[in-house]
C-alpha cells in the first residue's frame, strides 16, 4: 500500500477520535496500512475510527488490522474501525479484526454512519455491540452509497433493533455487495 503504521495505541475520550480526528472535505488519505492498531474510547456524542473519526474528505487504497471500543453511556457515540462519521468517499479499502461498542449509537464493520460514498470494500471485521442503535458488518447506519463491496465477519447486536449482515439500517443505495459472514441469535 505505499505507507504503514504498526502498534499504534489510541485511548481517550475526544468527540473525533482516530489517527485523525477530523478529516475536512479538501483532505486525502490514500496508500497507508495500519496494522495491530488498538483504539478504545469512551467520549459520548462522537465518532470514533481508527483511521479517521469524522471523514469529509477522501480516503483511498487503505487497510486496517486491529480493534476499536467504545463504551458511550448515551448511545450516540457512531463507531467503526475505518471511520466513525463517513461525510465523504471511500474506495479501495479492506478491515480485519474487532468493532465493539458498550450503548453505542451506530456500529460498523468499517464505517459508524455514513452519507458519503463507499466503493470497492472488504470488512473482515467482527462486530459486537451491547444496546446500540444500528449494527451492521460494513455500516451501522448508511444514507449514501455503497458499491463493490462485501462483509465477512461476525455482526452480534444485543439489544439493538437493527442489526444487519452489511448494514444495520439504510435509507441509501446498494449494488455489487455481498455477506458471507455469520449473524449469531441477536436478542
Amino acid at each position: 500500500l505505499g505507507h504503514s503504521i504498526s502498534g499504534l495505541t489510541i485511548n481517550g475520550s475526544a468527540a473525533d477520535s482516530g489517527l485523525f480526528g477530523y478529516l475536512g472535505s479538501g483532505g486525502v488519505v490514500r496508500n497507508v496500512a495500519l496494522t495491530s492498531v488498538t483504539q478504545s474510547d469512551s467520549a459520548t456524542n462522537a465518532y470514533v475510527g481508527a483511521l479517521v473519526g469524522e471523514n469529509h474528505g477522501s480516503l483511498n487504497n487503505v487497510g486496517i488490522t486491529g480493534s476499536v471500543t467504545s463504551t458511550d453511556t448515551k448511545n450516540s457515540t457512531d463507531v467503526g474501525l475505518l471511520a466513525g462519521g463517513n461525510f465523504g468517499t471511500i474506495s479501495t479499502v479492506y478491515a480485519t479484526g474487532t468493532v465493539s461498542g458498550t450503548h453505542a449509537g451506530l456500529v460498523g464493520g468499517l464505517i459508524g454512519y455514513s452519507t458519503g460514498s463507499l466503493d470497492t470494500a472488504c470488512s473482515g471485521v467482527n462486530v459486537t455491540a451491547a444496546s446500540a442503535q444500528a449494527v451492521g458488518g460494513l455500516i451501522g447506519d448508511d444514507h449514501g452509497s455503497m458499491a463493490n463491496a462485501y462483509a465477512m465477519g461476525a455482526v452480534a447486536g444485543i439489544n439493538a433493533p437493527y442489526v444487519g449482515g452489511l448494514v444495520g439500517w439504510t435509507n441509501g443505495s446498494a449494488s455489487r455487495v455481498y455477506f458471507g459472514g455469520s449473524l449469531p441469535d441477536n436478542k
